[in-house]
């Protein structure tokens, strides 16, 4: 009959024992017998743990007999605009002279050198992008042109940037534009020919005036609120000229 293996913690089984001799288990028994089972310590075998690099994208392993110490991974972490600092565990600086007593995770830890600077036009044409140096001050590009407005600054969290503070992270920096608004000049000639009316930015004056024609008289200026109108004035609202004429006297009455 079989006789199940015993097991002791801390020993291995070799074999079982009669009156201190090797027992045959296969031995006929015919009389009452005590087998005594004879054991051997187990070998000591030194614990492992298992360090963990983290990348952050991906990971490495390392096992590590207990109370040695890990080894730092020639392989230098890279990340885009980053520079490496060193492995960290819990959130300190991770020294390799440290024995390792258990599992633990060392985090690749990266310190930003280059940002990125967005230049959000706001619906005008074209598109700004650039890198520049973390803690220095990007340059001002050439005002966005967006049509029925005028550009007035750029901002950055709406706050008006003067290009003159430095940055230290990823940016966008902000076009902000104001509706033109437009003013109408009108012409009235006073029975003289038609001239149409001209449209104009407010604010803005005009650059020339018409000189209209009325049979039988001379043109002799503008007038505007009886007096008269100065082409270098700023139209801030639709007004209307009036033309101001004198009789032609070389014209003889028949």
């Amino acid at each position: 009959k079989n006789i199940e293996t015993p097991k002791k913690e801390g020993y291995i089984f070799q074999n079982w024992s009669k009156d201190g001799l090797d027992y045959d288990i296969n031995s006929p028994v015919n009389k009452d017998i005590t087998l005594t089972a004879v054991w051997v310590e187990e070998p000591n075998t030194p614990n492992t743990h298992k360090v963990t690099f983290d990348f952050g994208e991906f990971k490495k392993t390392q096992t590590i007999f207990d109370k040695e110490f890990a080894i730092e991974p020639k392989e230098i972490p890279k990340k885009d605009r980053y520079t490496f600092i060193g492995w960290y565990y819990n959130n300190e600086l991770y020294d390799f002279n440290t024995p390792v007593i258990n599992d633990i995770i060392l985090t690749a830890k990266f310190k930003k050198t280059r940002i990125i600077i967005n230049y959000d036009l706001d619906g005008a044409s074209g598109t700004i992008k650039t890198e520049i140096d973390k803690g220095a001050i990007p340059n001002k590009p050439k005002n966005p042109e967006k049509f029925g407005y005028t550009f007035k600054y750029w901002s950055i969290n709406n706050n008006k940037y003067d290009f003159n503070i430095p940055l230290y992270e990823d940016t966008i920096i902000k076009a902000i534009f104001e509706a033109n608004k437009y003013v109408r000049v009108s012409f009235n000639t006073d029975g003289g020919n038609t001239i149409n009316s001209v449209v104009l930015f407010e604010g803005e004056s005009l650059k020339e005036l018409p000189t209209p024609k009325k049979e039988g008289y001379i043109f002799k200026c503008w007038s505007y609120n009886d007096v008269e109108f100065d082409i270098k004035t700023k139209i801030d609202k639709d007004i209307t000229l009036i033309a101001i004429y004198e009789k032609n006297e070389e014209i003889k009455e028949t």
